[in-house]
């Protein structure tokens, strides 16, 4: 399909198999014209627009290669931390160019539609908002390049773990099928290696192992200073790792991360204590197993809410049907 061809994103050939002939969410009778396309793909044009702005005139004054300049090592370490940060993440913005460019031409053809929202995101394959302000690697990285991350989930993650892969192997083996399938580049496998294997499940394990003693039980929040120190932790991670698939070689890679003193590796290894000592707090086992237990109470409330909700319009339905049926009458 020529609009993703490209640049992504990717779907599976069932879904254009489906569109070509009009069929599942396709079929004419669900699918709503292409007028009603107009604004969600008007929408996307807009997104592209900004941030070609960001990439063409921001951009230019953060440029990567700047760092293996001798001008960058006469900085102090906060100059250099914060000009890295800046830096890798102003190459973002030429990515969510191309996507969503991509994504309105799929929205304008009516591919996009996902009819069970009835919603024009079918095929989209990033959340903006979601990869700058996530509160943890994982919702970063799964709102990043989203629909190559549903193929490695379906085709290497669960497949590993039908070969009776542990978890954290599983999980290696879909970074570095990544890697493989981005190039032959030493930063591509530095960058999956150390977020596959270390980063990412530190996080998971720090959320299980924190969370809580944080979260409040009966709505599942959690106070403004842990969400943005989460947040704040996870860009500065991200774009730290990063920095290796800007850079691509591992020379150039080793010496902007020994100029910054491997900040994010030393912070990786200072979390890596933190699980450990947590478990070593009175009553942790109990907050464990009371938060499991309120998760499980918001699942049921919820599904019971819906399903109540659903109950309702049923009965709407059915009065109105009644009611048509008696004026027949």
């Amino acid at each position: 399909f020529f609009p993703g061809d490209l640049a992504g994103p990717a779907f599976e050939f069932q879904r254009y198999l489906a569109f070509t002939e009009l069929r599942d969410d396709y079929a004419l009778e669900k699918r709503p014209s292409i007028a009603a396309s107009l604004p969600s793909c008007f929408k996307k044009v807009v997104i592209a627009l900004f941030f070609m702005f960001v990439t063409v005139v921001v951009a230019g004054y953060f440029n990567v290669n700047w760092m293996l300049c001798d001008e960058y090592e006469e900085m102090n370490l906060l100059q250099r931390v914060a000009y890295l940060h800046a830096s890798v993440s102003l190459i973002r913005p030429k990515y969510y160019v191309a996507w969503s460019l991509a994504e309105g031409a799929i929205i304008l053809s009516g591919l996009g539609y996902n009819s069970k929202k009835k919603t024009w995101d079918a095929v989209d394959n990033s959340r903006i908002l979601n990869i700058e302000l996530g509160q943890s690697m994982r919702e970063s990285i799964n709102n990043w390049n989203i629909n190559t991350s549903i193929w490695l989930r379906v085709y290497v993650y669960e497949r590993a773990h039908e070969a009776k892969l542990g978890s954290l192997a599983a999980t290696g083996l879909a970074f570095m099928t990544s890697a493989f399938w981005h190039g032959f580049y030493a930063g591509y496998y530095v960058l999956f290696f150390f977020v596959g294997i270390f980063v990412q499940p530190l996080a998971k394990n720090l959320r299980r192992q924190l969370r809580p003693h944080f979260e409040e039980y009966a709505t599942g929040r959690t106070p403004p200073w842990y969400n943005h120190l989460g947040m704040a932790l996870t860009s500065l991670a991200l774009n730290f790792y990063a920095s290796s698939f800007a850079f691509l070689s591992w020379e150039n890679t080793l010496k902007v991360w020994t100029s910054t003193y491997f900040y994010g590796l030393a912070g990786t290894a200072f979390f890596m204590l933190v699980p450990p000592l947590v478990k070593l707090i009175p009553g942790h086992r109990a907050k464990l197993k009371a938060h499991k237990q309120a998760v499980a109470d918001r699942l049921a409330a919820t599904a019971k809410h819906a399903l109540d909700i659903k109950h309702k319009m049923d009965d709407v339905t059915k009065a109105a049907s009644d009611e048509v049926h008696k004026k027949h009458k």
